[in-house]
Parts: structure tokens; C-alpha cells; sequence
């Protein structure tokens, strides 16, 4: 399943069955941080008359005046001497960056902008499948399988998939059941390989992506959140679909800070995508390996995107038994909205 607990990804992972961020400064009293701010940037030797060098490089001067700069809770110093400050949203009530305009987080912001827009899909466009499966064991081919089978007709595209596993006799076994679901196995695991087959469909087209990538060696964790992924994300395109209605690039769950172009992923690497929003140029195919996480944030900016579950919820920085905790308890309300909405 999703692949982006660990940065540092082998290019062939392994999975199982169903089978993790950084602290944050919260600012402690108000307008103390202006006056902490003040004193590091009165000795920095960027420090040119009150303007800021490094911002101004890349700025014109009232963005890079140092005065304006140190009292914006949600920048921080070019150089690194000192941090954004998080507080609370005043619409989801997550600690994080606020935008002093509006006093919202980022993801607060992007669902207004998402919801608002209007960029409707064609009534011809096409779901296609894109899906990563490599597995040790049988019993992870089998969840999968059924997790394909689930949803299979859903997808009234194209439909290819990787697949591996280390055993002969399982790969031998299996093939016949991947080829009866899939129109093309590929030869390559990279998301490259397995988006070239859709780089020309229609720019009206949709591609969903999935895969096995063990998350956890803890089986609860790992059975939990793989469960979470499919079911918020892959049997979940009626809530995809309004969103790329409304506007959205691509949907998915889990979204966190990352260190790619744009700065953010779905982690775990599970979510529908528009072709014309991904296929727009040769610079596609950056961002391609098996670290599916990363891939969109390539791409595409995470203003244009919309989550559907675990808005900024840093799994890499939580023990095992508080992401059970939290992520039970918010699926639990998130399956009961589903269904009553």
C-alpha cells in the first residue's frame, strides 16, 4: 500500500496484507516572537538598511523589508534562523500555519478554492487504472484481488498494472488471475512505466492510482491504514468526482508536507488525477519511482488538490498506538458522514 512513512524508498518494496513529521513552534505569548525575530535578524549579515537580501534576490523590497516580514507568523527566515510559528485555525481548529488575512489554515483555504471552482469533467471522460502489486505472500495477493474486484467496474478505461512477487510458483499462479483483471501487465514497477500507457488519452480522461507498498511492519498499523486508503480513496469516486468538478486536480487522502517541487503528497500514494492536469508537458515523467507519494507534488500545486481524509495528519511523526487511536476513531466518523451524506 502507500509507500511514504519512510523518505527513503528501494525500488522494489515489499507489501503485506492491509497493512510514518516534525515538531511544531507554536507561538507562546503575542508579539513575542516579533521581538525574538528582531534581535536574530539585527545581527544577520543578510541584513542590508532593513532589507532582507536573501528575499529580496527573488522579491522586490517591500516583500524583503525585514520589519514587515518578522511580524508574519507564517514565514520563516530564508536562511533558516528562525521558524514559521503555528497557532490554531479558527476553521478546522488544527494547529498550524494561519494566514494572517483570513486567520485559516492552507488546507482550509484550498477546500474554499477547490469548492468554489468551475472546471467541470466532459460527460465522455474516461476512469482509467493504474495499480503497482507486488506482494511476499498469498494472502496479500488475495486482499488485493478482492479489493481490485470490488471496484473493477468503476474503471471503463484502460487498465494496467505491475506485478511481482518474489515466489515463482505464486507469480505463475496469479498471472492468469492479473491478466483476466488488466488489459496490460507492465514490464516496470517506476509510475513512470506505468502512466506512459495514458499520456495520450483524452485530456478529459481520469487515472486512478494505487498500490500494495507495505506502509508499517506493524501489521495493525499497516492493516489499518491500507483498509483507510482503499476505501476514502479507490471505492470512493463519487466523492473524486464532485471534487474535480468543483475544480480539484487530483484527490486523495493523507496529505502532508513532503520535499518535492510543491512541497506536499498524498501520503500513502493512492489517488484519481486528471490527465491534463499530469500529461501537460514532457516534465511528466519527473518525480518517477516508486516513491508514489512524492509523484503529484511534481507536478502539481496542492492549492489544486482536495483531500478526502487526513487533512495534514503527520503519520511519520505519531507512535503506532496514537495513529490506531486517531485514525480509527476519525475513519469511524468519516464512514458514518459517508453514508449518511
Amino acid at each position: 500500500m502507500g509507500c511514504c512513512g519512510k523518505k527513503n524508498n528501494k525500488q522494489r518494496a515489499s507489501s503485506s496484507l492491509p497493512v510514518i513529521g516534525q515538531s511544531k513552534n507554536i507561538v507562546s505569548s503575542k508579539g513575542r516572537y516579533v521581538s525574538q525575530r528582531m534581535k536574530i535578524c539585527a545581527k544577520c549579515e543578510h541584513n542590508k538598511n532593513g532589507i532582507c537580501e536573501k528575499i529580496s534576490e527573488n522579491s522586490n523590497d517591500y516583500r524583503a523589508t525585514i520589519l514587515n516580514g518578522i511580524q508574519r507568523k507564517s514565514l520563516s527566515c530564508p536562511v533558516g534562523k528562525w521558524s514559521s510559528i503555528h497557532a490554531e485555525c479558527m476553521g478546522c481548529g488544527r494547529v498550524a500555519k494561519i494566514d494572517e488575512r483570513t486567520n485559516r489554515c492552507k488546507q482550509c483555504i484550498q477546500k474554499r478554492q477547490t469548492s468554489t471552482g468551475k472546471t467541470p469533467l466532459g460527460k465522455d471522460s474516461i476512469r482509467h487504472l493504474s495499480f503497482y502489486f507486488s506482494c511476499d505472500t498469498e494472502n496479500a495477493i488475495l486482499y488485493h484481488l478482492e479489493r481490485i474486484d470490488r471496484e473493477i467496474e468503476t474503471f471503463n478505461g484502460k487498465k494496467v498494472c505491475y506485478f511481482h512477487t518474489p515466489d515463482e510458483n505464486l507469480k505463475n499462479k496469479y498471472i492468469p488471475e492479473i491478466r483476466k483483471r488488466f488489459d496490460k501487465i507492465s514490464k516496470g514497477g517506476s509510475i513512470s512505466i506505468l502512466m506512459s500507457d495514458f499520456k495520450d488519452c483524452s485530456k478529459k480522461d481520469i487515472v486512478c492510482f494505487a498500490n500494495t507498498v507495505k506502509i508499517s511492519e506493524n501489521t495493525e498499523v499497516n492493516n489499518l491504514l491500507t483498509g483507510v486508503l482503499y476505501d476514502t480513496v479507490f471505492h470512493n469516486w463519487q466523492e473524486a468526482e464532485l471534487a474535480m468538478k468543483n475544480g480539484a486536480s487530483c484527490v486523495g487522502s493523507f496529505k502532508n508536507a513532503s520535499n518535492n517541487k510543491y512541497r506536499w503528497c498524498f501520503w500513502g500514494g493512492f489517488f484519481w488525477v486528471r490527465s491534463s492536469h499530469i500529461f501537460n508537458g514532457p516534465k511528466w515523467i519527473r518525480g518517477a519511482t516508486t516513491d508514489f507519494s512524492r509523484y503529484l507534488g511534481c507536478h502539481i500545486e496542492d492549492s489544486s488538490s482536495h483531500c478526502m481524509f487526513g487533512d495534514w495528519y503527520d503519520i511519520s511523526s505519531k507512535q503506532e498506538d496514537e495513529i490506531i487511536q486517531d485514525i480509527s476513531l476519525d475513519f469511524k466518523k468519516w464512514n458514518n458522514n459517508s453514508r449518511t451524506n
